[in-house]
């Protein structure tokens, strides 16, 4: 165990330090922080992972780090609710987004409407593109819309994933939708995913995400997605 030299620094984190035993993208912190001469770290939660339940914050204790864990939790969950819901429940946490007249439309009878929200509104939606990890949406609104389902109006430096829910391998390999560069996961049943085809159940399409490492998920206001019982934990409506 090292033996830091105690200094008046302190350290803040949203979360736990992992520890040494864990090394995920960006590997462990605790080693660092005890080797620096920090004397005491502030966290906001203990890290949910259950691979690092709380080893950190016990590596650093026995190295004689005073750790003080509780203050802006409230603030750091929001901040960190998709990591949360990925390793407390399994599944991203999901926001839907809704864009519909005062009478419950989405678009003229015609199909001919490509918009009925204003710029600001669109643009709101595209900033909580650019935050999810994936987005998703049903194969009806790919054959009836071809949307190119990315982040444009504002800058991005990755595009978010796609999912489709698919169950009959309609995506045509002409879509707009696989012009961006990016990820895309179309399922094949509940609880199994496949690489660029496949298809999905309603209810199964929360997890095969999850398990690629998506924490916020987004979907758009296809029929099938804005039902109630819908897996749904937010709900953005314009």
């Amino acid at each position: 165990m090292p033996q830091p030299v105690a200094s008046q620094s302190a350290a803040p984190r949203p979360t736990s330090p992992w520890s040494p035993a864990r090394t995920g993208r960006t590997g462990p912190c605790v080693e660092a922080l005890a080797h620096a001469g920090i004397a005491r770290v502030v966290a906001s939660l203990e890290d949910p992972n259950p691979r690092v339940a709380g080893s950190g914050f016990a590596y650093l204790r026995a190295a004689g780090i005073e750790v003080v864990v509780g203050p802006g939790a409230a603030a750091s969950r929001e901040l960190n609710l998709g990591f949360f819901s990925r390793m407390l429940r399994q599944r991203p946490w999901v926001r839907l987004k809704i864009a519909a007249s005062l009478d419950g439309r989405t678009a003229l009878e015609n199909g001919q409407s490509q918009w009925i929200t204003g710029e600001a509104a669109r643009t709101d939606g595209h900033a909580w593109r650019a935050r999810a990890c994936a987005l998703l949406t049903g194969i009806g609104t790919v054959l009836e819309d071809d949307p190119q389902l990315d982040v444009r109006l504002l800058p991005c430096d990755r595009q978010p994933a796609l999912v489709v829910v698919d169950s009959r391998l309609q995506t045509p390999l002409a879509a707009k939708l696989f012009r961006p560069q990016r990820s895309l996961l179309n399922l094949q049943r509940a609880n199994r995913w496949q690489p660029n085809r496949g298809s999905a159940s309603p209810r199964g399409h929360c997890d095969p995400p999850a398990r690629a490492g998506a924490g916020w998920a987004k979907s758009g206001s296809g029929g099938h997605a804005a039902r109630p019982g819908s897996a749904r934990d937010q709900r953005a409506a314009y």
